[in-house]
């Protein structure tokens, strides 16, 4: 589960915001996008020390982006990099991005937190309501 935070400390609040219309993206879409949010949050909790961490789904120019910001501890990006073999995580996140012919944004310094963000490009098609379930899905394509 992508909001799953059961390996943070105890009392960190996630906080999520999600687009107003249902997205179907197709499977390795899916995939993609869920594992480097998964691993942005897994990073704030386990690594980061967060008390806080936002994720934020939105439309952007072209396409969608995902974000995870927390309120850690931050790190030295170049430095995470440079380390023998780098960071496997970020590695593993910039690798999924170009799967999706999408960038990888990582802004982090020393004692600031981090944002990670994540933009790929999208094609919607118009929205149609669901009759089953009376609610607007959006079908997403790249």
């Amino acid at each position: 589960m992508l909001a799953d935070t059961s390996f943070c400390a105890s009392g960190t609040d996630l906080v999520c915001y999600w687009l107003d219309d249902l997205l179907y993206l197709d499977s390795n879409n899916q995939e993609q996008v869920l594992r480097v949010a998964q691993e942005a949050l897994f990073n704030a909790c386990r690594h980061a020390q967060a008390e806080n961490i936002i994720l934020t789904l939105e439309r952007i120019t072209g396409g969608l982006s995902v974000t995870i910001a927390d309120d850690g501890i931050g790190f030295d990006i170049e430095e995470e990099e440079a380390r023998e073999g780098g960071h496997f995580g970020l590695g593993i996140m910039r690798a999924r991005s170009a799967r999706l012919k999408g960038h990888l944004i990582v802004d982090s310094q020393p004692g600031q937190g981090a944002i990670i963000k994540l933009n790929w490009p999208a094609a919607f098609d118009l929205p149609q309501e669901d009759e089953q379930t009376n609610q607007t899905k959006v079908s997403v394509s790249s």
